[in-house]
């Protein structure tokens, strides 16, 4: 751990390790808590990644209290926008267009999320369900969360103000980077837990403590993911394929019974993990290199997981998504054949692959081999993203007839361009020109 709790005695001192936009709106919550007489903290996840010295991508606050009136007054100091859920009694400040001017801080536009929660207790009136909840003191919100290393508060205002309060020894978990559930039907009541601990394992490096390891695995066994709505888990999948490491996450996964529950297999193969390793590679650098290109990580990592198709089926993933994953085995030979051509013309690249969705190409290569994605690399770096010169407005001034005949004329020029033989403006016209003569108009 990069800090201790030991060096942290006030609210001033906790809130210092903030970035700006987060001290803003705690400091106007904590005015308007004292004002009241309310009891506000730090809660969860904020609280965690302060104690391992970590940026807080998303602030959490907790209120005894009305915290509804509370919300409303930080957004109306600042200028944000108040959504109240009423099913967990919790206010999310939303910050406008125009946030970065109201909350100075460099990239205040980008922040994550803030909540102001009221503290409350929950019961499930079945396993999978959502929660009821209820208003409650801190300590027993504490006591409903998911980990130990999650159920750990700061008093900002009120009876605790400045105290840490860490009744189930969240902190002593984050020095053994130890994951542990609060309770034995902890998984049984809400199974997304095991998701949301999969991605606390792979993000922060930590591990299931050997009970909470058996408990989830018990857990998948019994089939309590089924119990789950399919719009939940396909949110909680999401999550884990937007995570910094998606690999690390999904070898949790396995080791505590969720791929085998979710797609049906009991080990991924070696092979399967290293394509599944090459893939996040290939995702880090095209992040930084396709601009351009926007890739959804998500149907990669499905295309590479057996079962995935059958999984985004039954979530419910998006149709496009689903009708991708079934035709990839298939594109996937016609993908690799397209790589392993010797030295092919970049336009005889760009007729096989412009047409396949880059996230299917990503993936071929991934579950190929390296030349395979240093082949797709090149075409996706330096064929895919080449435009012609010439515009479809153009070439209606020119004769061309609105249709068919433009975009066949477009793509001549782009795959003249590829090969080196129209790289100029005035030498993509006159293949134009040609090309209309061809067709007859001239």
């Amino acid at each position: 751990m990069k800090s201790s709790a030991a060096t942290l005695r006030t609210p001033e001192q906790w809130l210092s390790r903030l970035p700006a936009w987060q001290r803003a709106i705690c400091k106007e919550a904590i005015e308007a808590a004292r004002l009241h007489g309310i009891s506000l903290y730090l809660v969860g996840g904020t609280v965690r990644d302060l104690l391992l010295g970590l940026e807080c991508a998303d602030l959490d606050l907790a209120a005894e209290g009305e915290v509804r009136e509370l919300g409303r007054e930080v957004c109306d100091a600042l200028g944000l926008q108040l959504h109240w859920e009423q099913r967990f009694l919790t206010a999310r400040l939303n910050p406008p267009k125009d946030c970065r001017r109201r909350i100075k801080s460099p990239g205040a536009g980008s922040q994550g999320f803030t909540d102001i929660a009221t503290a409350r207790s929950e019961f499930y009136p079945r396993p999978g369900a959502l929660p009821q909840v209820a208003p409650a003191a801190i300590e027993q919100d504490l006591g409903r969360r998911d980990f130990t290393v999650n159920a750990i508060a700061v008093g900002l205002a009120g009876r605790h103000a400045g105290e840490l309060l860490d009744p189930f020894s969240g902190s002593s978990d984050l020095k053994r980077s130890l994951i542990r559930v609060l309770h034995n039907l902890s998984f049984q009541d809400d199974p997304t837990r095991v998701l949301r601990g999969v991605r606390l394992a792979g993000r922060l490096g930590m591990k299931f403590e050997r009970k909470t390891l058996g408990l989830a695995r018990l857990a998948c066994r019994a089939a309590a993911l089924e119990t789950v709505s399919a719009d939940r888990l396909r949110r909680e999948l999401l999550l884990l394929f937007a995570e910094p490491s998606p690999v690390a996450c999904l070898r949790a996964a396995q080791k505590a019974g969720v791929l085998p529950a979710l797609l049906r297999h009991k080990e991924l193969r070696t092979s399967e993990w290293r394509a599944l390793r090459a893939a996040e590679a290939f995702l880090r650098w095209a992040r930084k290199t396709l601009r351009e290109i926007p890739l959804e990580a998500s149907l990669i990592y499905l295309c590479l997981l057996p079962g995935g198709c059958g999984l985004a089926e039954k979530l419910g993933f998006r149709p496009r998504w689903t009708e991708l994953l079934k035709s990839f085995p298939m594109k996937r030979r016609s993908i690799v054949a397209a790589l392993s051509a010797p030295s092919p013309r970049p336009s005889s690249l760009a007729r096989r692959l412009d047409s396949i969705a880059a996230e299917l190409i990503l993936a071929a290569a991934a579950s190929a081999s390296s030349r395979h994605r240093l082949a797709a690399k090149r075409y996706l770096a330096r064929v895919r993203q080449v435009e012609p010169l010439v515009t479809g407005m153009e070439l209606r001034r020119m004769g061309f007839e609105p249709g068919p005949e433009i975009g066949a004329a477009l793509r001549a020029l782009r795959y003249a361009r590829l090969d080196g033989e129209a790289r100029s403006r005035e030498q993509q016209l006159a293949t134009a020109k040609r090309i209309l003569r061809k067709v007859g108009h001239d």
